[in-house]
């Protein structure tokens, strides 16, 4: 079939798809722009250009806030209210302060009080206010299979639905009940995880994440016996060898971390710490180091110091402090093992 040619701007208004277009975006104009005349078309089209940037604006919809019920004492409308709070990174709370104006949330900044964020941010905490105002955000209860959807529930129709399952499970001791769960080191989940296990002592609760560290707290189990999980102190370190580990940006400890790099990197004390990057994709941390050496995971060795101890002097461990993901052995329930 050969294509469809037009010789003016007459011959192509004909065209059933540019008179839709047309009548849709210019309805007030739409008989003027399709006229005949080259000489009116040509000067709605130039000013149709000419205003494009006024009307990609977008109005939005008119939207009425809910008043106080009751009004706080000494709270003026409008005004910015800065609270403290945390959120978090694999499992490891980070100290954060929230900006909000009239409940919402609009800023977040570094905690200047917390030792994980030392009043400081990363892209990922800026961008984590955004989640409040996600679309696709969940607002309520689901109810699988009874739509193709599923149907919407209130809090109260889940409690019922639950006390015949938790009672039957109640009477086994809990078990085949699992709860899945993202970390965390929240007190109140630690506290609620602690009434779980005293209800139900055979049932499982498993935590999960997609950007799991399951690698390194395994090869820290292996180090000290034990889970445990490590704090570096760049500050005290003259060389740092880094294998296929992003201290800068990926880590839970990446803002400290980045803040004694680069305090220890002034060499106020005449020193300067040096860093050995190996590592099989480019990173922050491999993109900083004085010394960078890709390789790819079969060809990477695994360094070993006969000459140093178990536990290095520059890194202090908390034994005490169990990783969600992790518990001690004897914990598991035999199916897990």
């Amino acid at each position: 079939m050969s294509p469809v040619m037009w010789r003016s701007l007459e011959d192509l208004a004909d065209d059933p798809r540019l008179v839709e277009t047309v009548s849709r975006e210019f309805p007030l104009y739409a008989d003027e722009m399709l006229a005949p005349s080259r000489r009116d078309f040509l000067r709605l089209m130039g000013a149709s250009v000419a205003l494009a940037g006024m009307t990609a604006c977008r109005r939005w919809p008119t939207e009425h806030i809910v008043p106080f019920a009751h009004m706080p004492e000494g709270y003026v409308p409008g005004s910015a209210l800065q609270f403290a709070s945390s959120f978090d990174v694999s499992g490891a709370g980070r100290g954060v302060l929230v900006t909000s104006f009239d409940g919402r949330p609009v800023k977040i900044e570094g905690n200047p009080l917390h030792p994980a964020s030392l009043g400081a941010t990363d892209p990922t905490t800026q961008a984590a206010v955004l989640e409040l105002y996600d679309p696709d955000r969940s607002v309520g209860l689901l109810e699988r299979g009874a739509s193709a959807e599923g149907a919407s529930r209130r809090w109260s129709e889940f409690a019922k639905a639950m006390e015949p399952v938790l009672a039957a499970h109640r009477a086994s001791g809990g078990t085949g009940l699992r709860v899945l769960a993202e970390p965390s080191s929240s007190p109140t989940q630690v506290a609620l995880r602690a009434r779980f296990a005293a209800a139900f002592p055979k049932a499982s609760w498993v935590e999960w994440d997609p950007l799991t560290r399951d690698a390194e707290r395994e090869g820290l189990r292996l180090a000290f016996s034990r889970p445990v999980r490590r704090h570096l102190d760049l500050g005290r370190a003259d060389v740092v060898a880094s294998f296929d580990c992003d201290l800068l940006f990926d880590d839970p400890q990446s803002i400290a971390h980045a803040r004694a790099w680069a305090q220890s990197r002034r060499g106020a004390g005449g020193t300067m710490i040096r860093l050995w990057s190996v590592e099989t994709t480019l990173s922050l941390t491999g993109g900083a180091a004085d010394h960078r050496i890709a390789e790819t995971s079969l060809q990477r060795p695994a360094p070993r110091d006969e000459r140093a101890g178990p536990q290095p002097a520059d890194v202090r461990f908390d034994r005490d402090v169990k990783h969600p993901h992790q518990r001690a052995e004897e914990e598991l329930p035999p199916e897990i093992i």
